[in-house]
């Protein structure tokens, strides 16, 4: 939700940032990550998370700006919860 403009526009945030334990939490937060990446809602390129905004409306069925306003949506809860969290 805190991706902000880096080269020409895109919305990125520093890998550091994203990977940072305040940020993930716990095993689980890795794991919303890890699905994230692997459904192309964020890319890792170099030292900086990508967001494919199209791709947040796709799998979450929201768009990032109505997410940074803190809106949900019944696709992104059903999202959430299809995550499984680590044993």
């Amino acid at each position: 939700m805190h991706f902000r403009s880096h080269s020409r526009g895109a919305l990125a945030k520093y890998k550091g940032k994203v990977e940072h334990w305040r940020v993930l939490g716990n095993d689980l937060g890795w794991e919303i990550l890890q699905r994230c990446i692997s459904d192309d809602i964020i890319t890792l390129r170099g030292n900086l998370y990508f967001l494919n905004p199209e791709n947040v409306d796709k799998w979450l069925g929201i768009s990032w700006l109505d997410l940074r306003k803190g809106r949900t949506s019944k696709k992104l809860e059903e999202y959430l919860r299809s995550v499984k969290e680590p044993e």
